[in-house]
């Protein structure tokens, strides 16, 4: 198939980039290192952070080579689409929990596939370039992006109308805003609360959805059942421990395919503020 020799080509240019690019290199084996600290030996992590440097060239050249509906179908299955019907069914919307696994780009052109607007929360990427590129092709995806500083409100809103709204929770958020520091891969990370936080709000089903690559080059779009959420009336507590709760299932997706997620991200970035402290962890299967 033209889709594996795609992603041959991408894996190429992958390596030259894992030598090439030290800094980010050296982040993502630091990560790597302390993530999987006594379950892995330096050398697998050294082919774990070669094969995730891959994995980025070939996620470049799956979204500019997946750019249409026919192309997007021909390559992608879809698991778990009556979860969604199911969910919508209760009348109080739906809370897509994301990260940033498999190719996340052409994840939400994907979501057409499952016959229901959804509504994306998405950041202004830093490179200017990248990110003019990266708009044009989300454009023509039909789905309606909402910026992460205007979000809150309009996203509650659309809950209480029944509509899907999809966020990630991988990423770094600064404490000082919406944030708790929780266990992500045994380590403190601050984690946004605002899943949490409109769950709570609007009652809205949380379901954990990602995307992987499969062996044979085509994806898999995953939507697992909703998560059961801690309601005990002490709003504080609650956020935080649904957003563990959110963290630790995001967790355990990643360990099933590691070489495709984020790395090079700086997540575990800051400390733990002296008004808060960790809870213990407990396990999310």
């Amino acid at each position: 198939m033209l889709i594996k020799f795609i992603q041959i080509l991408g894996a190429l240019l992958g390596d030259i980039f894992f030598y090439c690019i030290p800094v980010r290199r050296k982040i993502i084996l630091e990560n790597l290192t302390r993530a999987y600290l006594l379950q892995k030996t330096p050398k697998e992590i050294k082919a774990l952070a070669r094969k995730n440097v891959e994995h980025y060239g070939k996620m470049l050249f799956e979204i500019f080579y997946l750019r249409n509906q026919r192309q997007l179908k021909c390559h992608t299955g879809v698991i778990g689409q009556e979860v969604i019907q199911k969910a919508l069914s209760q009348g109080k919307g739906i809370i897509l929990l994301g990260l940033h696994l498999g190719n996340w780009e052409v994840m939400v052109r994907s979501f057409f596939m499952i016959g229901e607007p959804v509504h994306v929360v998405a950041r202004e990427i830093k490179s200017s370039w990248i990110n003019y590129v990266v708009e044009k092709l989300r454009s023509q995806s039909g789905l309606t992006f909402i910026s992460v500083e205007h979000s809150y409100r309009a996203l509650l809103s659309l809950l209480r109308q029944n509509k899907i709204i999809g966020l990630v929770l991988d990423q770094h958020k600064n404490a000082k805003n919406r944030a708790l520091y929780v266990e992500f891969f045994n380590r403190p990370a601050a984690t946004s609360t605002a899943i949490a936080s409109l769950a709570l709000t609007s009652g809205a089903a949380v379901i954990p959805a990602y995307h992987y690559r499969k062996p044979d080059g085509s994806f898999g779009l995953v939507f697992e059942s909703p998560l059961e959420l801690k309601k005990t009336g002490n709003l504080e507590e609650d956020i935080f421990y649904n957003t563990q709760l959110f963290t630790k299932k995001l967790e355990a997706i990643i360990r099933q395919y590691p070489e495709q997620w984020f790395w090079a991200h700086q997540r575990w970035k800051g400390t733990v503020p002296p008004w808060q402290t960790i809870k213990p962890v407990f396990k999310i299967a």
